[in-house]
C-alpha cells in the first residue's frame, strides 16, 4: 500500500518532495523490519535444527552402545552354546568308545 501511495505521489511530484520522502522512509523502515524478522527466524530455525541434530546424535550413540552391549551378550551366549555342543559331542563319543 505504501508503494502504491509512493507511486501515486510520484505522478505529480519528484523524489525530493517531502511527502514522497516520508513514504519512502516508511517503506525502508518496514523493509528493515521484515529483514530483521527473517534474520531472527533463520537464527531460531538454525538453533532448533542444531538442537534436534544433537538430540538425534545422542540417541544414535545410546542405540549404538545398547547394540554393542547386546552384541557382546549374544556372542558370549553363542560361544557358550558352541562349547556346550563340543563338550556334549565329546562326552557322547567317549561313551560310545567305552
Amino acid at each position: 500500500m505504501l508503494k502504491q501511495k509512493r507511486a501515486q505521489l510520484l505522478v505529480d511530484n519528484t523524489e525530493e518532495w517531502p511527502e514522497v520522502k516520508e513514504v519512502q522512509k516508511q517503506i525502508a523502515a518496514l523493509e528493515k523490519d521484515i529483514q530483521d524478522a527473517r534474520s531472527r527466524t533463520v537464527k531460531t530455525e538454525s538453533k532448533t535444527l542444531e538442537v534436534r541434530y544433537h538430540e538425534a546424535l545422542d540417541r544414535e550413540q545410546a542405540l549404538r552402545a545398547a547394540f554393542e552391549q547386546q552384541r557382546g551378550a549374544t556372542r558370549t551366549q553363542n560361544e557358550a552354546a558352541i562349547n556346550y555342543h563340543i563338550i556334549s559331542t565329546r562326552d557322547r563319543n567317549q561313551q560310545n568308545v567305552a
